[in-house]
């Protein structure tokens, strides 16, 4: 397991350029929660595009909880 710091400073979404890339390529699954407790924040399309370009680049499987999605 390896955690993926939100910070305020990147809108409490993940930055996966600061993620070590030993870390991603080893990487099998990943848990996504938007809107996010305790932060509220919700995630834009443009968040979503490059988190599917990422689990590609590094085969990782995601898994997110779009827990208001209708």
């Amino acid at each position: 397991m390896h955690p993926l710091p939100l910070l305020e400073g990147n809108g409490f979404l993940p930055d996966y350029g600061a993620l070590d890339p030993a870390v991603a390529d080893e990487a099998k699954l990943m848990f996504l929660n938007y809107p996010n407790n305790p932060t509220s924040v919700t995630a834009p399309p443009e968040f979503y595009e490059r988190t599917v370009r990422f689990a590609a680049e590094h085969e990782v499987i995601v898994a997110s909880d779009f827990a208001y999605g209708d």
